[in-house]
């Protein structure tokens, strides 16, 4: 029928690897105290959304206690998700969720707000097999990034995952070894502009978030200021 499906018309096709996080207990924790529960996952996300960002990410949408993104890189996308359960669980003095992420390389039909398609659903799946914490990947997106990050994975053999046809070799990710930035080659984002919300203008922006987010954020001030003088 004609005019059935007017979405398709601005949508593209393209090769891309799908991350999906999602934040283990949100539900119960909102029941327990809703603004506790909001502003931590607040800060979460936007440390997530910040990260992928400076990875060369995509910021599609957010699902309430998880964000879906796009990396024209698969390693880019797994170096990212690596930082992100190290930047989560890496300050014990602070309270965070532990998030669950699962990543998938396919084709999938991409527009300025949304992803669609197979490789959508079969890295939401991994995600919700991931334990917390950590990263479930498919054996297509470990087999392009073995060689080029150093890993800490278990191979969890061929899944059957919820309305997909075929198994899914799948591995888990530990975040055991932090990947900088500089350590990846890094690609220009090809997706449209969007999600202002969450993500941080620049890396200067980042760097001063994370320094405002650091509980001797005020001595390191004095120590830089020191510095300069001296």
């Amino acid at each position: 029928m004609e005019g059935a499906q007017p979405s398709l018309q601005n949508q593209q096709r393209v090769l891309a690897a799908i991350v999906v996080t999602d934040a283990v207990g949100f539900s119960a924790q909102m029941s327990a105290d809703e603004e506790r529960a909001l502003a931590i996952i607040n800060r979460d996300l936007k440390q997530i959304a910040g990260l992928c960002n400076v990875f060369k990410g995509q910021v599609l949408k957010s699902t309430g206690d998880g964000l879906l993104m796009c990396f024209f890189s698969a390693a880019q996308a797994v170096a990212c998700a690596l930082n992100i359960q190290k930047k989560l669980r890496g300050d014990s003095k602070r309270d965070s969720f532990a998030h669950r992420i699962g990543i998938h390389l396919g084709d999938v039909y991409i527009n300025d707000s949304d992803v669609m398609g197979n490789g959508v659903n079969i890295a939401a799946r991994l995600e919700s097999l991931a334990a917390p914490g950590e990263i479930c990947v498919s054996q297509v997106v470990y087999d392009v990034v073995k060689s080029r990050l150093e890993l800490d994975a278990t191979f969890l053999g061929p899944l059957n995952l919820k309305n997909i046809h075929e198994s899914v070799p799948a591995y888990q990710l530990r975040p055991a070894v932090e990947l900088d930035v500089a350590d990846i080659e890094m690609t220009r984002p090809f997706f449209a502009e969007g999600y202002e919300s969450y993500t941080f203008g620049s890396p200067l922006e980042q760097a001063l978030q994370n320094l405002g987010d650091h509980t001797d954020h005020q001595r390191i001030k004095k120590l830089i200021f020191d510095t300069c003088q001296n």
